[in-house]
């Protein structure tokens, strides 16, 4: 019976004592902002079109507790960092023809995505998605993809 009072006791005062000094590194880390980088390719877009539409879509979806942005080419990797690779598993071709060649408006493409989150230089988590995707800015999928992976690591994880 002692025992478990003391263990309790000891227990209330490290959660008083570490509780504000977790929240404070919390709140330092969301200071920083979590730079997104990218390797592979995703149709109608370059490699900093596609950093900054996953930074700016991932935004959205944090809130403003976060900040993202997209990695400048040849930066060493940043603390707080979301590394997107992508990964074309197939490329479908539509009904559509042009001068007796595929329109590329007219495909559908297979991918394989994963992020992965690090926050101060120490791995998090990953998440690997599949997506069909036709490409660009406006693609619905690609936009949907990339807010549930924002929510699910930005929002819903309070680890």
């Amino acid at each position: 019976m002692y025992k478990e009072k003391l263990f309790m006791v000891l227990a209330a005062i490290f959660i008083s004592a570490t509780g504000p000094a977790a929240a404070r590194a919390e709140a330092a880390l969301r200071t920083m902002p979590v730079t997104i980088e990218v390797a592979g390719e995703v149709p109608g877009f370059s490699h900093e079109e596609l950093a900054a539409y996953l930074a700016r879509a991932m935004q959205q979806s944090a809130g403003p507790t976060w900040r993202f942005a997209a990695a400048k080419d040849g930066a060493a990797p940043a603390a707080n960092r979301v590394v997107w690779s992508f990964k074309t598993l197939r490329e479908v071709w539509k009904g559509s023809f042009h001068s007796g060649f595929p329109s590329p408006s007219h495909s559908e493409t297979y991918l394989s995505t994963e992020a992965k989150l690090y926050l101060d230089g120490v791995y998090q988590m990953t998440m690997s998605t599949q997506p069909t995707v036709l490409g660009g800015s406006g693609d619905v999928t690609l936009t949907d993809m990339t807010r549930k992976v924002a929510r699910a690591m930005f929002v819903e994880n309070r680890s």
